[in-house]
């Protein structure tokens, strides 16, 4: 089956293709010196400086950035990390709109979709750490 070619970055991998720009080059820097937390999920700042440097440079159609600091966090029991990095990716969301917003190709034609990969417990607070068949209301 052939592949898509549509680019992806994900966890650890370098971003800016074969010839990175300079802040790619810097992000990819960081984010091989960077701690790793998690196996499989590099810190959403990456993440985030990855995305925004490919909408400002590349200017694709079609963004798709996934955040996971918060899933993350919340299934670690780091509630005050859970709260901060929520805070933070609200701040990147304004930044990522206000570029939009100032970029005659996206200015009034571009639509952000937010959505979360699954909902939490919500009726007993103390299982808002998972999700599942066996945690009601986390559908």
């Amino acid at each position: 089956m052939q592949r898509s070619c549509i680019p992806v970055i994900a966890a650890y991998d370098k971003t800016g293709g074969a010839q990175p720009n300079i802040n790619e080059q810097l992000i990819n820097k960081m984010l091989t010196d960077s701690h790793r937390e998690w196996d499989e999920e590099c810190m959403d700042v990456f993440t985030h400086y990855e995305a925004t440097e490919c909408l400002k440079n590349k200017k694709p159609r079609v963004l798709y950035i996934s955040y996971g600091e918060t899933d993350e966090w919340a299934h670690s029991e780091k509630y005050y990390y859970y709260l901060n990095a929520a805070h933070q990716m609200d701040a990147w969301l304004k930044e990522i709109w206000d570029f939009v917003q100032s970029d005659a190709q996206y200015k009034n034609k571009t639509t952000i979709l937010i959505t979360t990969d699954h909902g939490r417990g919500g009726l007993k607070k103390e299982t808002w750490t998972s999700h599942g068949q066996k945690v009601e209301d986390s559908d």
